[in-house]
């Protein structure tokens, strides 16, 4: 569902909780937990900007921790949601930080899972941000990320799974694919 603007998934019943994935990822990173928390919570399950299937992203949208910070007040304030719960994971878990620190009286409870360090960012972070200002890097960035063997080097997603086989099957078509998107939504890997 689509509400005013904001791409959220919303399911269950009870008090409101806020889903926020990290990045690469987006809210699928919550598929298995959702069904265990929705006879307790209403969960909103967002895409945070720049992390849909459709890999697109305005470039003058604010995309630092503080602008997804103040877009998730924002989103709060669209759905009349006056208090709510966090649940978040990896960079989801530094915006819940910023937004928990600035607007205690609105956060019931907060968990944070998996969460970055603040102020450290792993020294590839910048590496792949210049090279990503290159012409032809997209095509690049397609063409490594097809490949099993650096899928699951530490350079991309194996420094987050213990067991390096998972990193293929579901999680390559969740997590992965839509890196290999096209102007045309035609997936290049199956």
């Amino acid at each position: 569902m689509n509400t005013r603007g904001i791409d959220v998934v919303i399911s269950g019943k009870g008090p409101p909780l806020f889903l926020l994935h990290g990045w690469p990822f987006h809210r699928e990173t919550f598929r298995r937990v959702v069904p265990l928390l929705q006879d307790a919570f209403t969960c909103f399950s967002f895409n945070s900007l720049g992390m849909a299937f459709d890999g697109r992203l305005d470039p003058s949208v604010g995309m630092d921790f503080q602008h997804h910070a103040d877009r998730l007040l924002v989103w709060a304030d669209q759905l009349q949601i006056g208090r709510f719960s966090i649940l978040a994971h990896d960079t989801g878990a530094t915006i819940a930080r910023l937004v928990a620190a600035q607007h205690t009286d609105r956060i019931d409870r907060l968990v944070l899972l998996n969460t970055e360090i603040p102020e450290y960012r792993p020294p590839f972070i910048p590496m792949y941000q210049k090279l990503l200002r290159l012409p032809g890097s997209k095509s690049v960035m397609q063409t490594l990320l097809r490949s099993t063997q650096f899928r699951r080097s530490r350079l991309a997603f194996g420094g987050a799974l213990n067991d390096l086989s998972a990193i293929d099957g579901e999680f390559a078509k969740l997590f992965a694919q839509y890196w290999f998107v096209s102007g045309t939504s035609q997936a290049l890997f199956s």
